[in-house]
């Protein structure tokens, strides 16, 4: 229609627009892939640093006279994951 064409291949694409065309969805899926991997190390196991915290605070009280060794045992005993499962 426009007379001379240079372009050939699929479409009248050339090569080298489908390896840029590749390149870019390839870039789109690493960024993806990165920004999915930071978010989820962004976030930790809020359970286990509850417990973890929840365990410390239990020892303070403990040690400071607090609470009893009954009230110790029995506390925590339902922190552990073993206990609360069956409970």
């Amino acid at each position: 229609m426009w007379g001379c064409s240079n372009t050939w291949g699929i479409g009248g694409m050339t090569p080298g627009g489908l390896l840029l065309i590749l390149l870019a969805v390839l870039a789109a899926a690493g960024l993806v892939l990165i920004i999915s991997r930071r978010t989820r190390r962004a976030k930790p196991d809020s359970h286990c640093r509850d417990r973890a915290d929840s365990a410390d605070i239990l020892d303070l009280r403990y040690a400071s006279g607090e609470i009893s060794r009954d009230d110790y045992l029995k506390m925590k005993g339902s922190l552990e994951p073993s206990q609360r499962e069956n409970a």
